[in-house]
């Protein structure tokens, strides 16, 4: 699927029932692997942590399959975070940057 979606397979993770906190270290080798998006089975393998995974890349699920883009999610979707792992990662309050406002060719508006 992370083929015919024009994604390069950087690495497969597979955590098991003794693995503690997977979506810390999903997010962890996201991180450190630089992923733009987490292909997996179901959602049911995130619990109920898809937003926190959507925050630092795409979710691509195979059954159902679906994409659940960072874009796509209103950027108050979140509160602010805190001293969490998140914060840790130089994620902000959740509000995009602020652009200025440009014609399509790159002029003023």
């Amino acid at each position: 699927m992370a083929r015919r979606l024009g994604y390069e397979l950087a690495k497969i993770v597979v955590f098991g029932p003794q693995t503690g906190n997977p979506v810390a270290q999903l997010l962890d080798t996201i991180e450190r692997v630089g992923a733009d998006a987490v292909v997996m089975p179901t959602l049911h393998h995130l619990a109920d942590e898809l937003d926190a995974v959507v925050r630092v890349c795409d979710v691509i699920t195979v059954h159902p399959e679906n994409t659940y883009a960072r874009w796509a999610l209103p950027s108050n979707r979140w509160p602010a975070p805190a001293t969490d792992d998140i914060a840790a990662r130089g994620l902000t309050d959740g509000r995009r940057p602020e652009r200025s406002h440009h014609d399509g060719f790159g002029r003023p508006e």
